[in-house]
């Protein structure tokens, strides 16, 4: 199990479009399971002690983790297929916040967090993918065009 004794919480939060649903353990042992809007997200964190924040890998929460690390926490990223055996019951934010949670005390293996110039090179290379099919798709259409008409 990871080492939690130098966090002041531990936290699982399941990432939504509008409301953010954070599972919370206090060193103390307190529990908490609620439902954040996406504007009152980071102030949950801003005056916090240090936590160790586990999160499932997918596109904002890269985003979050950096917000989230400027303001004093560690962030780790976990495969989603990875978090699924640990949620339990029905399907809904409340139980995937605890699954995450469950799954970043039982160290499931973390996916890293990107910095920002790694961001910024995966943007190039997919814009960069995506400019040259357009080119060969072009190519294309013009040659079969041109083979058409002779």
């Amino acid at each position: 199990m990871t080492n939690n004794i130098q966090f002041s919480s531990v936290c699982g939060i399941d990432i939504a479009k509008s409301v953010m649903q954070v599972y919370r353990v206090t060193s103390d042992g307190v529990v908490s399971n609620k439902a954040v809007k996406r504007a009152d997200f980071l102030n949950e964190f801003r005056n916090t002690p240090p936590a160790l924040i586990g999160m499932e890998a997918c596109g904002g929460s890269q985003h979050w983790a950096h917000e989230l690390q400027s303001l004093g926490h560690t962030v780790r990223f976990m495969p989603p297929k990875l978090v699924k055996p640990y949620v339990t019951g029905l399907k809904n934010d409340k139980n995937d916040a605890r699954g995450i949670y469950t799954a970043l005390v039982m160290d499931v293996r973390e996916v890293p967090v990107k910095s920002s110039a790694i961001r910024d090179l995966a943007l190039l290379q997919t814009m960069r993918t995506k400019r040259q099919r357009e080119k060969v798709e072009k190519l294309t259409t013009s040659e079969a065009s041109c083979l058409s008409t002779g």
